[in-house]
């Protein structure tokens, strides 16, 4: 029963396509009753009430060709005769992509791409957003030991940040100050010094944070504690990891 209506509702779709494109150029579909549509001979009346149509019989080569039309997808209906253009199919042969699975990393594991040791600054990095195959979104992970920092006082002036507190009780430092975070937390850093930002772990427990980020290039970092600026360009990496020196004029050694 179920194959029966899917052959009776496929041919009405074919031969309503068919219709359609059988219809003179300068006539609109809008106005053309759906009644009209097709030739006398070919127009099927209503069947009587309460009684459902019978499907009519179809070859195996009628079948086998309506098969092929729909894996190449359907066409586009054009009422001026020209070859309608084929419109891709949605089966997977279309879209390889569709085939890959998509990958999935759970917060809680202990695997790790990076580890940090640097006198205050201890902690590990996850590459997140690497793991599962992000292209404009990057994520990191960091696991920050008791007593310890993640990374120096710094902001981002091409790139905004999130930090989503998954362990533990970190604290926050920005502008306005330090304050402590919960479990659940979320807190955007917005470019420029507005968004400067330091994650410190003041608790005997280690705390985890994941870090999101827009990945805008070119991208401008400064390090407002030690005057540090670094720079990446989208053609060439890093440019410079350096100190800002004297301002100088805009001529100056041209």
């Amino acid at each position: 029963m179920i194959v029966v209506a899917w052959r009776t509702r496929r041919r009405g779709l074919l031969r309503s396509a068919a219709r359609i494109r059988s219809l003179p150029a300068h006539a609109s579909t809008s106005s053309v009753p759906i009644a009209s549509w097709g030739s006398p001979e070919t127009a099927a009346a209503p069947p009587p009430p309460g009684k459902t149509p019978e499907p009519e019989p179809e070859t195996p080569e009628a079948e086998a060709a309506e098969l092929a039309g729909l894996k190449r997808g359907f066409s586009l209906l054009n009422t001026d005769g020209a070859t309608p253009e084929p419109i891709p199919s949605t089966t997977p042969e279309f879209y390889p992509s569709r085939l890959a699975p998509m990958e999935i990393y759970n917060l809680n594991g202990d695997e790790w791409n990076l580890e940090t040791e640097h006198e205050e600054y201890v902690f590990k990095d996850c590459w997140v957003g690497a793991r599962i195959g992000a292209e404009l979104i990057g994520g990191s992970m960091y696991e920050v030991a008791p007593g310890k920092k993640q990374g120096p006082y710094h902001t981002h002036h091409g790139n905004e940040e999130w930090a989503i507190v998954i362990r533990g009780r970190p604290t926050l430092r920005t502008p306005e100050g330090e304050r402590e975070l919960r479990e659940g937390d979320v807190v955007c850093f917005p470019r420029g010094k507005a968004g400067a930002h330091q994650v410190i772990n003041r608790t005997d427990e280690p705390v985890r944070v994941l870090v999101l980020s827009t990945l805008l290039t070119p991208d401008v970092v400064e390090y407002l504690d030690s005057g540090v600026v670094a720079a990446t360009s989208p053609a060439d990496g890093r440019l410079f990891h350096a100190r800002v020196g004297p301002e100088i004029d805009y001529w100056a050694g041209e």
